[in-house]
């Protein structure tokens, strides 16, 4: 059995974006498309979608929320109760620029004194959507949604997090620049972020 599986978190409304974030092209493909090629080498696969299950890349599974419409939480929730990985590294698809050079990045700092290893910017921003995730936070994901508090940060506070700071060196801060707004999208499409 490997190590890690992925989840692709692809289920949110894109409500800030006003259009689903998953379908947006950058560089002639999807940004779901993107993401999904760079993660495709993972044995064990899985998606999380809102609708339009047309998008989902050949070899991919998947998953649907126990609990749906409570974001995030659901999404990661559900995958750590099906895997059979020890480990499971969720990705949002509002990360085009994402390669699999970080992700590997990250996922060496997966041991035995953490519950979930995760990337801080410069600016101090933690980003948990593009962070591994142990298979035994699966119980403890669901007591966080079954008490009605579906914020991530909040889930997160019970755990033993890794934060890897993360520079300009090999390009990675830049992978994680999230694309929520049509200005985002904007700046994105013009090399600005």
């Amino acid at each position: 059995m490997e190590t890690f599986c992925v989840l692709l978190l692809a289920g949110g409304k894109s409500s800030r974006m006003g259009c689903d974030k998953a379908r947006l092209l950058w560089e002639g493909s999807s940004f779901l498309s993107r993401i999904a090629s760079q993660l495709d080498d993972f044995s064990e696969k899985y998606i999380s979608l809102a609708r339009a299950e047309e998008l989902l890349p050949p070899s991919w599974k998947i998953v649907e929320d126990v609990y749906p419409g409570c974001g995030p939480v659901g999404g990661l929730h559900a995958a750590l109760s099906v895997c059979r990985a020890p480990w499971l590294f969720a990705v949002s698809c509002d990360l085009p620029r994402l390669e699999r050079s970080l992700v590997t990045y990250l996922m060496d700092f997966a041991d035995e004194t953490s519950d979930v290893v995760l990337p801080v910017t410069p600016d101090g921003r933690m980003h948990p959507l593009c962070a591994a995730y142990r298979k035994s936070l699966a119980g403890a994901f669901e007591v966080q949604l079954l008490s009605g508090d579906y914020r991530l940060q909040n889930a997160l506070s019970p755990f033993r997090v890794r934060r890897i700071p993360i520079g300009a060196e090999h390009g990675y801060a830049g992978m994680l620049a999230n694309i929520n707004t049509p200005e985002d999208y904007q700046s994105l499409l013009r090399g600005k972020i």
